[in-house]
């Protein structure tokens, strides 16, 4: 019984009857075509996921107010977070970055296991890994120190901090 349900959930007509919402669609669209054929078959996709946290992200803005010397945000890069259980992902631009984006999950104590990629004002495809550790300020507004390492360019790793405005 369990296995027809792991094979109805990943089945095109499934997915087709059972939409979660336009934006997990396009978000699951666009991995499919990035990814080889059979990304719904390999990554399976919860249709209600639990979250390990507090905090609720959808629609909030973010900026860094620290970042190493190696990193490209700075104070003039705006994020736009969205969020659905333990799914985060978000637009981000300004400063050096032309645009990016970044997927999130949400893993033990709130803290985001996160993957990024961005056109620079050089015109280059940067990509990174990121581990982002939430922390509510005494205002209520959330704070994220992020650990983070190029995949691609000098592939150094840095610290940064980023706070909601």
């Amino acid at each position: 019984m369990e296995h027809n349900r792991r094979v109805l959930a990943n089945s095109p007509r499934y997915w087709a009857n059972n939409r979660i919402n336009s934006d997990w669609e396009k978000l699951h669209s666009e991995a499919a075509q990035l990814f080889p054929a059979g990304y719904a078959k390999r990554y399976t996709l919860k249709k209600e996921m639990t979250t390990k946290n507090t905090y609720n992200l959808e629609g909030k803005c973010f900026t860094a107010i620290s970042n190493s010397s190696t990193g490209e945000v700075d104070d003039k890069t705006v994020f736009t977070y969205h969020q659905k259980g333990d799914l985060v992902w978000a637009e981000y631009e300004g400063g050096q970055i032309i645009k990016g984006n970044l997927i999130a999950k949400v893993i033990e104590d709130g803290k985001l296991d996160m993957r990024y990629h961005h056109i620079n004002s050089s015109g280059k495809i940067m990509l990174g890994t990121c581990l982002s550790i939430p922390e509510r300020q005494p205002n209520g507004k959330m704070k994220f120190k992020e650990t983070w390492k190029w995949l691609s360019g000098d592939k150094s790793s840095g610290y940064s901090e980023i706070i909601e405005i």
